[in-house]
């Protein structure tokens, strides 16, 4: 395959790639359907399941179902559960996710890691080397069957120079360069750093099996994030788009100052933090966090009234401004007065968006995000044709 034309490389690629694809998802698939799925001809499908049975990225077992012509159970391909494996990490300021996934995007195990110290520009290599080895060990992983490794990180991440520009939550993150954690792995992996909104968008459209081409998504929590993906994930010229929580909204009773120095950024009150200062605002309580809101709180119309006007503008201009297929909005911070808002929201979008049309926005709950999972989704493709290019032709 050596002789191969730079074309043949790209088509053979693309074929290898297609035949994975087909069969991820954890299903177990036979020959006959695989061929189906890829419409490759019997003869190509045959070679490329077979080299991959060969490098054990697939193995078989038999099939349930009968085979129609002879009554006989038919030989059927999954991913390996032992080797080509990817870790997930989701690094926070006092904890790091763990998740452990298959070439099939299957998640395999998951863990949460307490650090023993807040995460700091001084010590982020140590401090994920040694949950990384800790995560292996819980798991029964060798360092040999890891594949690729993906982190997830908050604030200004460039995905493409893998920087860490800045963390509004995590001390000393300034153009930290994460490739430098690759060598305090115990192995050389492929590696990726991905925007932790990217990561909760992937996890929460591959938890409900979303198909979308085209769609929005959107977090409020500790910050406010967003993604769009119109056939790929958009992320700017260096990884920064989504920060529309740092779009100004200049109807507040009087300013406020967000931690990025800026006024009236929709994070000052439609983060969690945010959220706790309108409750004290509006009804003169002062909680420590969302879990305390009760029912005099959800019922309060002149603050239900304030999130539905915030809430409704963005939506509103990403509507128009970007035409997405859906808007996906959720997060820990809107949860409790969604049974009072979520109805209003969204008569509001549809009756005053540009040609408006409905059932544009769908709705998440916080505990379906696995951002750990979902940064592995948005680079284990990428990570695996790589591995085909300088592995497999």
């Amino acid at each position: 395959m050596n002789n191969y034309s730079d074309s043949h490389k790209v088509m053979r690629v693309h074929t290898l790639m297609k035949v994975l694809q087909a069969i991820q998802g954890g299903e177990t698939w036979s020959k006959s359907d695989i061929q189906e799925i890829t419409g490759l001809s019997w003869g190509s499908c045959s070679e490329i399941i077979s080299l991959f049975e060969e490098k054990k990225i697939l193995v078989y077992r038999k099939l349930t179902k009968q085979n129609n012509n002879l009554g006989r159970k038919a030989k059927g391909f999954q991913f390996n559960e032992k080797q080509y494996l990817f870790i997930g990490l989701e690094v926070r300021q006092n904890l790091i996710v763990c998740s452990l996934v298959n070439m099939g995007k299957t998640e395999l195990y998951s863990r949460r890691y307490k650090l023993k110290e807040n995460l700091s520009g001084t010590n982020i290599f140590k401090q994920i080397s040694e949950v990384y080895v800790n995560f292996l060990v819980d798991a029964s992983v060798k360092t040999q069957s890891i594949m690729g490794v993906s982190v997830s990180l908050n604030g200004g991440v460039d995905i493409y120079n893998k920087k860490w520009i800045y963390s509004p939550r995590i001390e000393n993150i300034r153009n930290i360069d994460m490739n430098q954690l690759i060598d305090f792995l115990p192995a050389e992996h492929y590696f990726n750093i991905e925007h932790d909104i990217n990561a909760q968008a992937l996890s929460v459209i591959h938890l409900h099996k979303w198909t979308y081409n085209n769609y929005v998504f959107l977090h409020f929590g500790e910050g406010i994030g967003m993604t769009f993906y119109n056939h790929g994930l958009y992320s700017g010229s260096r990884g920064l788009a989504g920060e529309i929580g740092h779009v100004p909204f200049n109807r507040l009773p009087k300013d406020r100052i967000c931690d990025c120095g800026r006024k009236n950024c929709f994070e000052t009150f439609l983060s969690v933090k945010g959220v706790l200062q309108l409750i004290h605002d509006f009804c003169g309580i002062k909680l420590k966090n969302l879990n305390e809101v009760d029912q005099s709180i959800i019922s309060n119309s002149a603050l239900n009234d304030f999130m539905k006007e915030a809430v409704s503008y963005i939506l509103i201009f990403i509507k128009n401004i970007l035409d997405p297929e859906q808007i996906i909005i959720g997060g820990e911070a809107l949860e409790p007065f969604l049974p009072v808002i979520k109805t209003k929201i969204e008569n509001k979008v549809n009756q005053e968006s540009w040609l408006s049309g409905n059932n544009i926005i769908k709705w998440y709950s916080d505990k379906e995000i696995n951002c750990a999972y979902g940064t592995v989704m948005t680079s284990c493709d990428k990570m695996i044709e790589q591995h085909i290019i300088n592995n497999l032709i």
